[in-house]
C-alpha cells in the first residue's frame, strides 16, 4: 500500500470513529433513499477530498490531511456509517461546505 493511501485510510478510520462515537446508527435495511438533484453523492464527495488531498499533499509525521479534505471526510464516513448515497450540502459544517464549494468552483472553471 502506498503512503498516500495509508494516510487516506488513517483518516477515514478516524472519521467513522468520530461517527461511531457520536452514536450515529446505520439506517435499516430495506429503507427508501431520495437523492435530491442539489443533494452531493458519495462518489461527488470521494472526488472533492482526492482533489484536495492530491491539490495539499498530507505533510509532516503526523500524516494530517490538510483541512479541506478533512473537513470532507467526516461527511463522507457517515454516509458510509449510515448507509446512505447522498448528503445535502445543508448538513455540511461551515468548513466542509466551503470546501466543497471551493471545488465545485474550481472544478467548473477548469471544465468551461
Amino acid at each position: 500500500m502506498e503512503f498516500a493511501q495509508v494516510q487516506w485510510v488513517l483518516a477515514f478510520r478516524h472519521a467513522v470513529r468520530e461517527a461511531s462515537l457520536a452514536g450515529l446508527v446505520a439506517q435499516p435495511d430495506g429503507c427508501a433513499i431520495t437523492i435530491h438533484m442539489s443533494d452531493i453523492s458519495i462518489t461527488e464527495l470521494e472526488a472533492a477530498i482526492n482533489f484536495w488531498r492530491n491539490r495539499s499533499p498530507s505533510i509532516g509525521d503526523e500524516l494530517a490531511l490538510c483541512q479541506e479534505a478533512s473537513a470532507l471526510s467526516k461527511p463522507y464516513a457517515l454516509l458510509i456509517v449510515q448507509r446512505q448515497n447522498a448528503i445535502s450540502p445543508e448538513r455540511l459544517d461551515p468548513i466542509a461546505r466551503a470546501a466543497w464549494e471551493s471545488y465545485v468552483s474550481i472544478k467548473n472553471s477548469l471544465q468551461s
